[in-house]
């Protein structure tokens, strides 16, 4: 089984730590809710490995906003960049699998496969938490445009659901 988790980045004095996305308590009290961006970490968690985690923090965000990007785009080649880092990532399908890989100049530095439909409804399924914790806080940053991001999510719910021929 496939898991999607999303945690913000606090950072308090001289500790780093991270908060859950579905932990609304603590991220109300120690999210400053009117930053521009928002560090923090993704974990696609598979039966043998993960992909992204910490060696990847990044604008927990624009990771986001990146891989619905690549969802809606996945037969054709393109990156989605990192905030923070000079890297990107892709995916792509690769027969019954979705192939993620963080790329620096076009050479490989990590890549992940995991099984295609567990994955995207997975990554499907992480979105809409990961937008639904976004909208519940009220974050600025997407105040204008969470609807259009769940309306997103949404369609690629239903393209997805018809292009598997699930019911």
């Amino acid at each position: 089984m496939i898991s999607v988790e999303s945690y913000f980045t606090v950072q308090d004095k001289k500790e780093k730590s991270w908060i859950p996305c579905s932990d609304l308590e603590k991220l109300s009290t120690h999210l400053p809710l009117t930053q521009p961006v928002f560090p923090g970490i993704l974990v696609i968690q598979g039966d043998e490995y993960f992909a992204f985690g910490e060696k990847y923090e990044d604008s927990i965000d624009q990771l986001w906003l990146g891989l619905l990007h690549s969802l809606e785009n996945l037969g054709e080649e393109g990156t989605s960049p990192f905030v923070y880092q000079p890297i990107d990532f892709y995916m792509k399908k690769s027969e019954d699998a979705l192939v993620i890989s963080i790329t620096h100049r076009g050479t490989i530095m990590d890549e992940w496969t995991f099984p295609f439909d567990e994955a995207v409804t997975a990554i499907l399924h992480g979105a809409e938490d990961f937008f639904t914790t976004v909208k519940m806080l009220n974050l600025q940053l997407f105040k204008d445009d969470i609807h259009l991001i769940q309306c997103r999510i949404i369609d690629l719910k239903e393209d997805y659901k018809k292009s598997s021929g699930s019911q």
